[in-house]
């Protein structure tokens, strides 16, 4: 029963962080989902496997970005990243 609760727990985290970006509105690098696995465990006390990650993939732009986690059989959360330029 509690494991159906923890999606309602991710829908209020949004992880931050802060990236280099060029002249032109891109950014540099990504933000990869083992940074996340740590932002997530050290700002909210939250233990999640970044293998879990449904998209497989890394934040690779400023803005708001959301990944799917599978927690559980059938029981998916999911994280919003926010990635800022950094000034």
């Amino acid at each position: 029963q509690n494991a159906h609760e923890i999606p309602a727990t991710f829908a209020n985290i949004t992880v931050e962080f802060e990236a280099k970006g060029s002249g032109d509105g891109r950014m540099f690098g990504t933000i990869s989902t083992k940074q996340i696995e740590e932002e997530l465990k050290a700002k909210f006390g939250i233990e999640i496997d970044r293998r879990k990650c449904v998209e497989k993939m890394a934040v690779d732009h400023f803005g708001y970005s959301k990944l799917k986690f599978d927690l559980y059989k059938g029981i998916i959360g999911t994280v919003t990243v926010h990635v800022s330029e950094k000034k």
